[in-house]
């Protein structure tokens, strides 16, 4: 009798203000410092601009509810996304995040639906839902979303 092979995604458990954002660790290019962003917010999520490796990306906040810029803190890090869709464009997107992301071999058993998930607030946009992974919530991100907040951003 043949038994079926498991599999698992190798995944990244990225520690925010409230919600950790689970992500497939090949959507996580970099990590890196926290910086002032430059230039004014176009949209409540853009925080402004960085620039890693001679790129302009604009910094996106995938939750309302978080300090100020300036009382981000030094746990603050910038996720550096690759982008999901190959859009020449955006090939990159920066994201706000709250530490150093964690790996997280993650199976077909390990996540099932957020308990009471109908009660929970509607996702902010870029995140298109919740579910559980163990006794966690996570925030699942909508990576194409992502790709259309960091465009409209950029003018």
């Amino acid at each position: 009798m043949a038994t079926e092979a498991k599999t698992t995604i190798h995944s990244l458990l990225v520690p925010m203000w409230t919600t950790p954002l689970l992500l497939p660790d090949t959507a996580m290019a970099e990590v890196v410092g926290f910086t002032v962003p430059e230039s004014e917010r176009n949209a409540p999520w853009h925080l402004g601009d960085i620039f890693w490796r001679g790129l302009r990306l604009p910094l996106i906040t995938l939750e309302a509810a978080m300090p100020t810029v300036e009382e981000i803190g030094k746990r603050a890090r910038i996720g550096i996304l690759n982008s999901a869709t190959g859009n020449e464009d955006i090939p990159f997107m920066a994201i706000l995040i709250n530490g150093i992301p964690r790996l997280q071999n993650v199976g077909p058993d390990d996540l099932s639906p957020a308990e009471n998930a109908s009660e929970m607030e509607e996702p902010p946009r870029g995140i298109a839902g919740y579910a559980r992974l163990s006794e966690t919530v996570v925030a699942l991100p909508d990576m194409k979303e992502l790709e259309a907040m960091s465009l409209e951003a950029m003018g």
